[in-house]
């Protein structure tokens, strides 16, 4: 089997040379013959390969070969880097290989997993001086690494010795420094790009080495994660980091451990492939692409905890190329036989398909989508006489014209092929992502329920458009961006109670709730309350300004009890296109002091929206609050589509209530909506919708295809 090795340039040149003899005698073990070949040697139009192959000891000249049936990647581009040749190659022929981001969005994907956040230390993005200092006053002692650094290039530790008085150190050399000699040595390193720091771990061994342990971890040849190879790296003494490259050495696992861990050694090991693999999921879960190996870098520390320190893709294996290139070889060859694989079925299922004139309709769907809603939109699409599956962005095979779905069969979901959808029910939302891009580019022929870009939209955006509109204008909360301290202390001693909340996203995070008293200003952070004088204060507006922060007038929204409460007010298209209140659902919180209803350590309430008419209104549906509210929702629903220029078929809008019963909205979500309770009324809009889309496309491509004549007569 014909299996290719590419790199943007000629692979054979940028392999090292234990790697480059490790893969052909493997791919020769395995009974592969490999085809090295970079940009230029990609012919499309011919659907050929230039390239070259290794016979015995030598390289044979360049020559045309077919297209291989997989193709390993050296030293993976990001999407926006690859060459339009390479882009098209990848949609035809299974890539192995695929580059992941920085440092700083791994934690935020690792922060995400309840069993893997503790392993993440405190890391801020470095915007300038002030992120140091600042960070240097909470942690003396510091690290600052490239975003996208590797083999240790550029980790700088500094430490806070004194008031003014710092030192820094590279690799094993310390230098003291000022205050402004330490700006000026951030300047150049922030120049190199983005910066982050943490705090410094003091972790080494016995005799003062820094130390971690890698985790090699490998897609096999059935497609499984296993670990490749644990070892620990070992820095020289005095240094700063533990990188092979940067004069490191290894020794080997049980020895490191019987040495420094006598107690534990017995079980470290295991642990440690454990977690790895743990890791290795739970990153893998986030790419629109299968990734194929990751070095997974963690440490131990005194105390037992364990700390994670990054992941890279094409990690270096000096040690050990033997054991990595069969797992390279068994996982290529793993690739093309799937594929060939899911091409014969795929000719079946499009066989049977043909018969059948049902409206096929695929979800494109999260890692963790809730089951229920997804069981919810196959029984609905059921009463509509259509079909359902569901994906996730890294199942989609165009190369085949097909998607490796979820079907519900017999009461469980089953993984098959089926063919491409009449339309999709974007869950999903990454739209505009780099990572998504050749997804949503290769299915574009498809219409999506959902065509925003993916991410949050600016509240001050949805605050501007809705203060232009002169019925809903009387809804916007007096709001200002943080962007000039004296400006912040008019606005907060005019309305005397405001709150100060991230412009883009939050999920109740990072909201501050600050009010004006006699002789100072109280600040609730939804943890701890904090009592400021007027200098204080404008000090504390001054760390926010321009820093991405909006502020509002606060609403007091709360129920006859006293509880902070706010309706969620979800809105879909129905079956027509048109506007509709699927639901509408009060959160409450519990505790009369945390006003943010949705903030992560508030209990609250959701509660049936009738139940909470009649106990705070005294009223029934279809009565005068109901009305209200319902009207609103809908206006304010048609006029933020209208804003918005792209198909977006559901929106929520967070509204509060005050003692007049006047309505307020507090936020304006169009991607990330939960219906927590509601899958059901959801999906009864959700799908008559994509069908809604199907049809049109339909009928415009069937009134296109008439002659032209019946237009003429």
């Amino acid at each position: 089997m014909l299996i290719g090795v590419y790199s943007s340039h000629q692979p054979s040149a940028v392999l090292p040379k234990e790697r480059l003899d490790a893969l052909l005698d493997e791919a020769s073990k395995q009974g592969v013959e490999l085809i090295f070949f970079d940009d230029a040697g990609i012919e499309l139009t011919s659907g050929s390969i230039r390239g070259r192959k290794r016979v015995s000891a030598h390289w044979s000249e360049e020559g045309n070969y077919p297209l291989p049936k997989s193709v390993i990647a050296i030293n993976p581009l990001p999407v926006s880097q690859q060459s339009e040749q390479a882009r098209k190659l990848a949609q035809l022929v299974p890539f192995s290989s695929h580059v992941i981001n920085g440092k700083y969005d791994m934690y935020q994907k690792m922060l995400k997993s309840t069993d893997l956040a503790s392993l993440i230390m405190p890391t801020h993005v470095i915007t300038g001086m002030d992120t140091v200092l600042h960070f240097l006053r909470e942690y003396p002692h510091a690290i600052i690494k490239p975003d996208l650094g590797r083999q240790g290039h550029s980790i700088v530790g500094i430490k806070s010795v004194s008031e003014g008085s710092y030192t820094w150190q590279e690799r094993a050399e310390v230098t003291s420094c000022s205050t402004k000699e330490l700006e000026q040595r951030l300047i150049h390193l922030l120049a190199q790009g983005v910066m982050l720091i943490q705090p410094y771990q003091h972790i080494r061994t016995k005799k003062d080495e820094p130390f971690d342990f890698r985790v090699h971890v490998q897609r096999d040849g059935e497609g499984l994660w296993r670990v490749t190879h644990v070892y620990p790296r070992i820095g020289a003494p005095g240094s700063l980091i533990s990188n092979l490259s940067g004069g490191g050495r290894t020794v080997p696992l049980d020895v490191f451990f019987q040495e420094e861990y006598p107690e534990q050694h017995p079980f470290l090991g295991l642990y440690l492939k454990q977690l790895g693999l743990n890791i290795a999921e739970h990153l893998d879960s986030f790419y629109p692409f299968d990734l194929d190996e990751l070095g997974i870098d963690l440490v131990i520390d005194r105390s037992r905890r364990t700390w994670f320190y990054e992941a890279n893709t094409s990690p270096q294996t000096r040690f050990h190329e033997r054991e990595r290139a069969a797992h390279t070889i068994a996982y290529a060859l793993y690739l093309a036989r799937q594929s060939s694989s899911l091409q014969l079925q795929n000719n079946y299922s499009s066989n049977k398909s043909e018969s059948t004139e049902k409206y096929v309709i695929g979800m494109l769907a999260p890692v963790h989508l809730e089951q229920s809603f997804a069981e919810a939109c196959n029984a609905v699409a059921k009463l509509y006489n259509a079909e359902f599956y569901y994906f996730h962005p890294k199942n989609v095979k165009m190369e085949q014209q097909m998607i490796i779905g979820r079907v519900f069969e017999d009461g469980v979901w089953v993984k098959k092929p089926c063919p491409l959808p009449d339309v999709v029910y974007d869950r999903f939302k990454r739209r505009g992502i780099i990572e998504y891009e050749v997804l949503y580019d290769s299915l574009s022929d498809i219409p999506f329920t959902h065509e925003l870009e993916g991410g949050s939209l600016s509240k001050e955006r949805v605050y501007d458009w809705l203060s232009q509109h002169p019925l809903l204008a009387d809804t916007v909360i007096p709001y200002m961006s943080v962007e000039d301290a004296p400006f912040m202390l008019e606005f907060t001693d005019k309305h005397g109670k405001i709150v100060i909340k991230p412009a883009v996203g939050s999920h109740g995070k990072s909201i501050i709730i600050i009010q004006k008293r006699e002789q100072d200003y109280e600040l609730f952070d939804q943890q701890f309350l904090h009592y400021l004088s007027r200098i204080e204060f404008e000090a504390f507006l001054q760390m926010f300004c321009n820093q991405g922060y909006v502020a509002q007038r606060h609403v007091d929204s709360s129920s006859s009890e006293g509880f902070p409460f706010h309706l969620r007010t979800h809105m879909m298209r129905d079956g027509d296109g048109n506007w509709a209140v699927v639901f509408i659902q009060p959160f409450i919180s519990l505790s009369s002091a945390r006003q943010v209803t949705n903030h992560q350590g508030t209990l609250r309430l959701a509660s049936k929206w009738e139940w909470f008419l009649s106990s705070q209104y005294g009223e029934a549906l279809h009565m005068e609050m109901d009305r209200k509210l319902k009207a609103y929702a809908l206006k304010a629903a048609d006029y933020l589509s209208e804003c918005l220029g792209k198909q977006c078929h559901e929106i929520a809008l967070d509204i509060g209530v005050d003692s007049d019963r006047s309505l307020w909205l507090f936020e304006a979500n169009f991607n990330q909506i939960g219906n927590t309770f509601h899958g059901f009324e959801a999906a009864r809009f959700a799908i008559p919708f994509a069908l809604h889309l199907a049809k049109n496309k339909k009928n415009r491509a069937n009134a296109a295809a008439l002659p032209e004549e019946i237009f003429n007569s």
